[in-house]
This record gives C-alpha cells, sequence and structure tokens, in this order.
C-alpha cells in the first residue's frame, strides 16, 4: 500500500530515463524506486512490532472490568476526547485499514431503501411524473425489476438529461444495479455503473447545488468507485464524501438515514488504531479524523428525528456506549436492537451482532 505511493513518486524519474535513452540512469531509478520501496516495508514492519507490544499491554489491562460511570443519556460531547477501539488485531492492519476506508465511504444496501416518501403531485409533467411513479416501486423490488427501473431511466435520459430530479434517480438505479453486477462476477460493468452514476449526479449538482438528494447520491456513488481506487484517492474521496453527506443533511436536516450515513463515517474513522493513522498520515498529509462522541450524536440525531427507523442505527448506539464504558446505556440499545425486526442481510447481521454483545458485556455495570 505505502510502496503505492513510492512508485508513484519515482515515475517522473523513469520517464526521464526512458525518453534520454540513458540504460544506466534507468537502472539507477529503478533502483531507487525499489530501495524506496524495501525502506518504507521496514519502517511499517518496525511500526507494526512497536504496535502490537502496545496492543498486548492494553489487552492485559483490559481484561479488568471498568465500572459504569453513569453519565447522563445526552449527546453532549467531552472536550478534546477521543476513543479509540482497542479490541485485537488481525495481524494485518494495512488490510484493516482498507476496510475501514470501504466502509466509511460505501453505506450498507439496505440503508440505501430509506428515502423520505415521494409526493409527484406538484410535478406537471405528465410523463416524467408517470416515470418517477414507477420507478418509485421498481427500484424497491427484486433484480428484475430494479433492472427494469434503469432501463426506463434510460429510455427518457434524452428528454431529461438537465432535470436534476431525474438525474439522483438515474444515479441510484445506476448504484442499485451495480450491485447486481457485482453479485455476478461482472467487475468492470459495476465499476461502469458507479462511474456513470457519480457523473450523473455531478451533472445534477451543476445543475442545481441545492438539491440534498443530488448530493447524497454523489457521496454514495463516489464512495462505491472508491473500491476501485488506490488507498490515497479513497482517502481523499472521504473527506469529500463527508462534505456532500453535511451539505445533504443541510438541505434536508429531517431525514434519518443522512445522521446515520455522517455517523457511521464518524465510527468507522474512530475505530482507526494508531498504526493505521500512520499508514493515513504516509499517504495524505490530514488523513481523517473522528471520534466517538461525534458519531454517538448523529445516531442519536437519527433516532430523534425517526424513532426506531433502522435496527442497525441501534445497535450501532450499542457500540458507542460500549467504548465509553455506558454499559447500562449500552444493553438498553442491544435491547432496542433486538426487538427490532431483520428485514435485509445487514439487519440479520446486525441482530447477530447485537447478541453477542449482550451476552459479553451482560453482567457490566
Amino acid at each position: 500500500m505505502l510502496s503505492d505511493i513510492s512508485i508513484g513518486r519515482h515515475l517522473p524519474a523513469v520517464g526521464v530515463g526512458i525518453v534520454i535513452g540513458a540504460g544506466t540512469a534507468l537502472i539507477v531509478d529503478r533502483w531507487l524506486v525499489f530501495s524506496e520501496i524495501r525502506r518504507l516495508r521496514a519502517a511499517v514492519e518496525y511500526l507494526r512490532q512497536e504496535w502490537l507490544q502496545m496492543k498486548l499491554k492494553l489487552d492485559s489491562s483490559s481484561t479488568r472490568r471498568r465500572s459504569n460511570s453513569y453519565s447522563a443519556y445526552s449527546r453532549s460531547s467531552t472536550a478534546g476526547s477521543e476513543y479509540h477501539s482497542v479490541n485485537p488485531s488481525s495481524g494485518d492492519e494495512e488490510e484493516e485499514f482498507e476496510e475501514a476506508l470501504e466502509w466509511y465511504t460505501t453505506p450498507p444496501d439496505s440503508l440505501l431503501y430509506k428515502d423520505a416518501q415521494e409526493d409527484f403531485e406538484k410535478i406537471e409533467d405528465e410523463t416524467l411524473k408517470n416515470v418517477f411513479t414507477e420507478v418509485e416501486v421498481l427500484y424497491k423490488g427484486n433484480d428484475e425489476e430494479k433492472i427494469k427501473a434503469l432501463e426506463i431511466l434510460n429510455e427518457h435520459y434524452p428528454q431529461y438529461s438537465k432535470n436534476v430530479e431525474f438525474l439522483w434517480r438515474l444515479a441510484r438505479q445506476c448504484m442499485l444495479v451495480s450491485d447486481i453486477e457485482g453479485a455476478k462476477g461482472n467487475t468492470e460493468k459495476r465499476k461502469e455503473l458507479l462511474h456513470a452514476g457519480k457523473d450523473y449526479a455531478y451533472t445534477g449538482l451543476t445543475i442545481d447545488d441545492e438539491s440534498s438528494d443530488a448530493h447524497k447520491w454523489y457521496a454514495l456513488c463516489l464512495g462505491s468507485v472508491g473500491e476501485y481506487e488506490p488507498t490515497q484517492q479513497k482517502i481523499k474521496n472521504g473527506f469529500i464524501f463527508k462534505d456532500h453527506i453535511e451539505k445533504a443533511i443541510r438541505l434536508k436536516p429531517n431525514e434519518a438515514a443522512l445522521r446515520h450515513f455522517l455517523g457511521r463515517w464518524c465510527y468507522e474513522v474512530a475505530q482507526l488504531s494508531w498504526l493505521e493513522r500512520k499508514a493515513a498520515a504516509a499517504l495524505y498529509a490530514t488523513p481523517p479524523t473522528a471520534t466517538v462522541d461525534q458519531a454517538l450524536d448523529y445516531f442519536l440525531q437519527a433516532e430523534e428525528l425517526e424513532p426506531g427507523f433502522w435496527k442497525t442505527n441501534s445497535l450501532y448506539l450499542a457500540k458507542c456506549y460500549i467504548q465509553k464504558a455506558s454499559y447500562v446505556y449500552a444493553r438498553m440499545w442491544l435491547e432496542k436492537c433486538l426487538l427490532m425486526p431483520s428485514e435485509s442481510p445487514e439487519e440479520r447481521q446486525a441482530h447477530t451482532e447485537a447478541e453477542e454483545l449482550m451476552e459479553k458485556y451482560r453482567d457490566y455495570y
């Protein structure tokens, strides 16, 4: 991961050697590249060993249960405090860093269907109203229906290519169908659809920068495109993702799903270990930062806007309170999570995780 940046930094020099035609210069440039790679690998290994030693000390001390401070149930943050995970590492911190980057720019599928109910009565164009009404039903259906929705939108694209409401729906459908193609193993088609969705949403923003949905779907398509981007670009996209979700919230402050998106971004970033932050700093001058308190605040805001709107929101509220050692509140949200229905694979996974956490922290106070 770090070596990719080193190669990129030296490519101009390699190019000069090729243009000049000096074989010796080319060999020297290549030697510099590989020397830099070896040096960075050694540095990463040294940092990894240091981190593992520190983790062992943390693990040995964390076996003692901490007592609950019975802090008030509120969304107030502790000034200047950050809570970081001290969970056992898999041993491959670079891989974990990639996984963290993937989530904080890629939402779970089930949350993509939490859009507010649409009202098309004010649309004067009868054709457009009929298209939106049909697509609104199809996009929540099975794979064939999602694909049909995309076909309908593509068919009407020439007529409505300057309509921001049409463009963000087209972006949304590109993203949903990209998941279908990805499940089939059609990686290139998935990538093509994600880039198309990102471009449609961006075009919509050039037409109307005050469209919350265009900001939302641009952010989500951009985040998913990150699966095919180098790590440095993923980190850069993370900042852009957050910026557009924040703009979407400003324009549509009552949409609970948007608060959850931002909460998950903060939560995943807050989980980055010390070594992962070092790796991020080596890849990008200003790596993303966030705290568990910030994540908790957004999850609570989502819950206030639409109580019980999503099982996984309750789970993440519990996870935040666990990290803050507020086990009474953690169990309260775990209980809420377990009582809610599981309507999607993500929600079934959330249910399983909530059961495991409840068993683990049942006797913590």
